[in-house]
C-alpha cells in the first residue's frame, strides 16, 4: 500500500473514530438534555424544581417515579448535591411513608443566595438539574400585619366597636373574661354534638382574650381553655379524632386527646415556619399545612412604582408524614405570576397570594383556595402543575348563574361532589358574604351556585370566615370578622336552626360543629361562698360531656359527711344554696354523676368557717 493510501485509510478511520466520539456526546447529552426538560417522563415529583428560586436554605430534595420503585433503589441512586458557596453536602436518604417518596435530608443546610447542583444517577439515566437559594426574609409576620394584610375598607375597622361590654363574670368557677355566647333563633333541627370557636379579641389581637371554647346548643361551654398570648384559630376535630389548633406565639399546631392532652405536633418542614389557616390531617395520617414564605424582591424591576426592597408574601403547602418528611411541596413563585395578584405591587409589603385553605380532593389532587387571587386552584398532587384555575384574573370558568366569589375562605369538596366555599364579597355592591355549594364540571369549565346561605339583612365579614357541611345535611357558617353572628347552622331546607353572637365582639377564625366525648384529668371545680350559715356553692367540671348531675357532700369538724343533695347538671357551671345547721368549720366537695347515674370524680375539699364573716374566695387559676 502505497503512502497516499495509507493516508486516505488513515483520514478515514479517524472520521469514524470522531464521528463516533460525537454520537456519543451528542447521545450523552441528548439524554441530560431530556433529563432536565422532560424530567416528568421519568419522575412523576421533584423538588425542588429545576431552576426553582428562592428555595429554603433548609430544604430536603424529594422525587418519586418509575426508576425508584422498590426498596432496593437505595442500591440503584446515587446522588451529588453540590452548593456554590456551601459546597458538597452529604446527608441521608430516607423512604418516606408513603413507599414511593425518597427524601435527601442534607446533613447540613445550604447557604442563602447560592446555586445548588444536583446529579441523580438512577441507573439507565442521569438527571442534572440546579436551583437557587434565598434567606426568608424574617419570621412569620405578626399578627397585627397579617390582618392589615387584608386591605381594610374605610370605615369597616368600627365594625366592633360601639358594642356595649358586659364586664360581669357570668361563671364564678371560670375565668372573668370567658366570652359570653348570646343563643338566638332557637335550636330546633341542629346536627349532633357541640359547636367548636376559637375566640379572640380582634381590637388588641388576643391581649385582652383568647380561648379555645366546645359550646352546647344554649351557649353554656362545655369546655374552655384560655391563653394569654394572641390568638388561638381554627379549633376543630381532626379525621384522627384528635382535636387541633393553631397557637401564634408557638406557631404551631397542636393535637389533643379526649383528656384534652397535647399528644401531636403539626408543623411544617424545610426550615419554613407553620401559618395558621389551615391544616388537614388525612386518613393516611399524612397532613396537609400552609406557609406564608417571606421575600425580599426588588420590585423596581418588575412593576413601575414599585419598591426595591418590597417584602412579598408567598404562598407554600406541603404535605407531610408523621415522621416530618416533606412528601410533597407546592410553592406560588414556581406557578403564580405576581400579575396575577389583586394587590397593589407597589406597597412595600405584598401579599400577593394569601393562601387560607388546603384540601385533598376526591382523585387526590389538592385545592387551593388563594384569597388575594380571588382563586381556587386545582393542583396536581404529583408534579405540582396547576390542573384548573376558577376565579381571579386567570379564571378558566364560566358561573353560569352568579357573578362569582370574592375575597374567599375555606373550599372543601363534598361527598356529592360539589364544592362549598365562604365567599367574602369584599368586592360585592353591595359588599356581602355568605356561604356557597357549587356545582363544578371540570371538562365544560362551568360553574353553577346550587346554594346560597346568608342571613337578612345581609352579613359582611370582610376576612376570615368558613362553611361546613354535617352530616344530616346542615350547613353550618362560621362568619369570620364578625361577631353578629359568629355561627349560624342552617337546615336543610334553607331555614335558620340555630346562630350564635358573640356578647362582647370577640370573633372566631372559623366555627364548626363535631360529636365529642371528653374526659378531663382534672377535678370538678368548686367555689364555696359563706354568709353566716347561708352558703353558696358553685361547681362546675370543664370539659366533661358525660355528667349528668352532682352528688353535694358537707362535713363538720370531726362529724360524718352528709350528703347535702343531689343537683342535675344544667349548662356549664350549677348553683345550689344550702342553710347549714351548726357553725363551725365545715369541708365541702362535689361528686360528678355521669350519664349512667354512676358517682365519677371528686373536686378538692373546700374548708370554710360557718357563722363567721362573710368571704368570697374566688377560684385560683383556670385552666
Amino acid at each position: 500500500m502505497d503512502r497516499q493510501t495509507c493516508q486516505r485509510f488513515f483520514r478515514f478511520f479517524l472520521f469514524l473514530a470522531l464521528f463516533f466520539v460525537l454520537g456519543l456526546l451528542i447521545s450523552n447529552q441528548k439524554t441530560m438534555g431530556q433529563g432536565i426538560s422532560h424530567w416528568r417522563s421519568r419522575y412523576s415529583y421533584l423538588s425542588p424544581l429545576p431552576n426553582a428560586e428562592m428555595v429554603s436554605t433548609e430544604t430536603t430534595l424529594a422525587l418519586r417515579g418509575k426508576p425508584l420503585e422498590g426498596k432496593k433503589l437505595f442500591d440503584d441512586i446515587s446522588l451529588s448535591v453540590n452548593g456554590s458557596r456551601s459546597g458538597g453536602h452529604t446527608g441521608r436518604l430516607v423512604l418516606a411513608e408513603d413507599n414511593e417518596t425518597i427524601v435527601f435530608k442534607p446533613d447540613q443546610p445550604f447557604v442563602g443566595d447560592e446555586t445548588v447542583r444536583v446529579t441523580l444517577d438512577s441507573g439507565d439515566q442521569t438527571l442534572e438539574y440546579s436551583f437557587t437559594t434565598a434567606t426568608m426574609a424574617g419570621r412569620e409576620l405578626s399578627l397585627a400585619e397579617l390582618f392589615a394584610l387584608e386591605d381594610p375598607a374605610k370605615g369597616t375597622e368600627n365594625q366592633l366597636q360601639g358594642r356595649t361590654v358586659i364586664n360581669s363574670a357570668p361563671y364564678r368557677t371560670a375565668p372573668p373574661n370567658i366570652p359570653q355566647i348570646e343563643a338566638i333563633k332557637g335550636s330546633a333541627n341542629t346536627g349532633t354534638g357541640y359547636v367548636f370557636l376559637s375566640p379572640f379579641d380582634f381590637q388588641t389581637f388576643g391581649a385582652r382574650v383568647a380561648y379555645l371554647m366546645v359550646l352546647d346548643n344554649s351557649g353554656e361551654p362545655v369546655f374552655y381553655r384560655r391563653f394569654d398570648e394572641e390568638a388561638v384559630m381554627d379549633f376543630k376535630r381532626q379525621p384522627n379524632g384528635q382535636l387541633t389548633y393553631y397557637d401564634r406565639t408557638l406557631d404551631k399546631f397542636f393535637g389533643l386527646n379526649d383528656q384534652y392532652e397535647i399528644v401531636q405536633t403539626y408543623e411544617a418542614g424545610n426550615g419554613y415556619v407553620t401559618n395558621m389557616h389551615d391544616l388537614q390531617v388525612l386518613e393516611d395520617g399524612n397532613f396537609l399545612i400552609t406557609i406564608y414564605d417571606l421575600q425580599i424582591i426588588d420590585m423596581s424591576e418588575i412593576v413601575d412604582g414599585g419598591q426595591p426592597d418590597a417584602r412579598v408574601v408567598g404562598c407554600i403547602v406541603q404535605e407531610l408524614d408523621s415522621q416530618g418528611n416533606v412528601v410533597f411541596e407546592w410553592r406560588s413563585w414556581d406557578h403564580i405570576d405576581l400579575s396575577d395578584t389583586t394587590r397593589d405591587l407597589t406597597f412595600e409589603l405584598i401579599d400577593y397570594v394569601h393562601c387560607n385553605s388546603i384540601e385533598r380532593d376526591q382523585d387526590g389532587h389538592l385545592l387551593l383556595s388563594s384569597r388575594n387571587l380571588d382563586e381556587i386552584s386545582k393542583i396536581n398532587r404529583q408534579t405540582g402543575e396547576l390542573i384548573w384555575r376558577m376565579g381571579g384574573k386567570k379564571n378558566e370558568f364560566t358561573f353560569v348563574n352568579d357573578d362569582g366569589f370574592s375575597r374567599q375562605h375555606d373550599a372543601r369538596r363534598l361527598a356529592n361532589g360539589h364544592l362549598t366555599l365562604y365567599d367574602n364579597g369584599v368586592t360585592h355592591n353591595p359588599q356581602r358574604s355568605r356561604g356557597l355549594e357549587l356545582s363544578v364540571d371540570e371538562q365544560a369549565k362551568t360553574v353553577t351556585v346550587e346554594r346560597a346561605f346568608q342571613e337578612v339583612p345581609d352579613v359582611y365579614a370582610r376576612f376570615m370566615g368558613n362553611v361546613q357541611r354535617l352530616p344530616n345535611g346542615n350547613s353550618v357558617l362560621g362568619w369570620g370578622f364578625s361577631s353578629t353572628p359568629v355561627y349560624t347552622e342552617f337546615s336543610k331546607t334553607g331555614a335558620e336552626s340555630l346562630q350564635f353572637n358573640m356578647v362582647n365582639g370577640e370573633v372566631s377564625y372559623r366555627a364548626f360543629r363535631y360529636p365529642w366525648e371528653g374526659n378531663p384529668p382534672w377535678p370538678p371545680a368548686l367555689i364555696v361562698h359563706a354568709n353566716g350559715n347561708v352558703v353558696d356553692l358553685y361547681f362546675s367540671w370543664n370539659g366533661s360531656t358525660s355528667t349528668s348531675a352532682y352528688m353535694l357532700f358537707a362535713k363538720h369538724e370531726n362529724d360524718g359527711e352528709w350528703h347535702i343533695n343531689n343537683v342535675s347538671k344544667k349548662g356549664f357551671e350549677n348553683h345550689y344554696q344550702v342553710t347549714m345547721p351548726k357553725n363551725g368549720l365545715w369541708d365541702f366537695r362535689v361528686v360528678a354523676i355521669d350519664d349512667s347515674f354512676r358517682p365519677t370524680v371528686s373536686s378538692p375539699v373546700h374548708t370554710r368557717l360557718i357563722g363567721g364573716n362573710s368571704f368570697y374566695v374566688p377560684m385560683a387559676a383556670a385552666r
